[in-house]
This record gives C-alpha cells, structure tokens and sequence, in this order.
C-alpha cells in the first residue's frame, strides 16, 4: 500500500483511561507503559474494550 503522507490518528476510549486507573495495583505498570507503547506503534488504532465483566 502506497503512502499518501496523510497520517492515521488513534481513535482513544476514555473508558481504557478509567479500566487502567481503577487496574488493580500490580498490573498499572503493566498497562500504562502497554498503552504508551500501542499509541506510538500502531497508529490509526481504535482504543475500545469489547468486553466487560461484571462482579
């Protein structure tokens, strides 16, 4: 696929922001850097969860 220069934005959640805040302890150095590292290698992504459980 050719390059048209144009340049593909992430679509974010702001769900994804309040699943990692409320993230149990151990695993928000997990997400937060996970994140970081999907917003500069994947751009044009769309930031969503798709499935949720409830307690």
């Amino acid at each position: 696929m050719a390059d048209t220069g144009a340049h593909a934005l992430t679509t974010t959640d702001p769900r994804v922001d309040l699943y990692t805040e409320h993230a149990a302890p151990f695993a928000q150095p997990v997400l937060v850097p996970l994140l970081g590292v999907m917003h500069a290698g994947c751009p044009g992504w769309h930031e969503t969860i798709k499935w949720a459980c409830h307690s």
